[in-house]
């Protein structure tokens, strides 16, 4: 069984292909620059701050039996 392949064709029916050529300024999906840059420096800045707070609410909680002792085989 061999398929045959048709071209898509506008719905018109007319020779002109569906596709349809778009000026690239135009076709982007939103703006870069520096918006995106402060958000992914404050977002890593952030990650940092709750890094720390954990590590500290981390070390608070331990129980004191535990602080200053060195594992042991």
């Amino acid at each position: 069984m061999e398929r045959t392949i048709r071209p898509k064709v506008s719905p018109n029916m007319d020779d002109e292909p569906m596709t349809k050529n778009i000026p690239a300024k135009k076709a982007r999906q939103g703006l870069r620059g520096r918006p995106v840059l402060i958000i992914l420096i404050v977002s890593l800045a952030l990650v940092g701050v709750v890094w720390g707070v954990v590590e500290y609410y981390g070390r608070s909680i331990e129980p004191a039996s535990q602080q200053g002792q060195t594992l042991q085989n």
